[in-house]
């Protein structure tokens, strides 16, 4: 009877089960075209105020920033960070890429936040849905096939710590003390 109330998730699928039971399933899907729309949207808001990125409406520019956010959103990275790593270089151009960036990042969010689903968001907005509930109390929660785990899976793997889950991870490495090769990233994240 107990193998009845055992649930094989993905990150997705548990993001999915964490917005069923606590809302944040609305909005209107975005898939890549939507994504590149908005993008556009962003950075017309921005013209006036990118110091490096002011003038890029090209595509493939589009593109890029689409893949840029995508990548800091799966790194767990908002665009806070972002403007005091800018803070944090050695050159005014490098000081002045990271604040437009941040900007971008920023104005991009706020145009998505209006009515749309970013599935990019899913895994960090399923976090801070999480803060302060006990969803994984008393809940064992296994975790296999990884290698290695980004920013936002980590916040979710605290969440699932601190929020009263037994977690238990497998990783396949020879030794965790030493990895190499194949299995450094492994050892790395043991």
């Amino acid at each position: 009877q107990k193998a009845l109330s055992v649930e094989v998730l993905s990150f997705t699928r548990l993001c999915d089960r964490v917005f069923r039971a606590y809302g944040g399933m609305a909005g209107i899907h975005m898939e890549d075209s939507s994504k590149l729309l908005l993008m556009s949207v962003a950075l017309e808001g921005l013209r006036e105020q990118l110091q490096v990125y002011g003038r890029e409406t090209a595509a493939p520019f589009i593109e890029s920033m689409c893949e840029l956010v995508h990548e800091l959103k799966t790194a767990g990275v908002i665009p806070s960070q972002l403007r005091q790593a800018a803070l944090e270089q050695e050159t005014e151009e490098s000081k002045n890429k990271f604040y437009d960036i941040s900007l971008i990042y920023e104005m991009y969010q706020a145009v998505i936040e209006q009515g749309y689903d970013d599935p990019d968001d899913h895994l960090l907005r399923a976090v801070r849905l999480l803060e302060g509930k006990q969803f994984f109390a008393g809940t064992h929660v296994f975790i296999d096939g990884f290698t290695a785990f980004m920013g936002a899976e980590w916040r979710m793997l605290e969440e699932i710590f601190c929020g009263g889950g037994i977690l238990t991870t497998a990783l396949c490495c020879e030794n965790i003390h030493t990895g190499n090769g194949v299995f450094a990233a492994a050892s790395a994240t043991a």
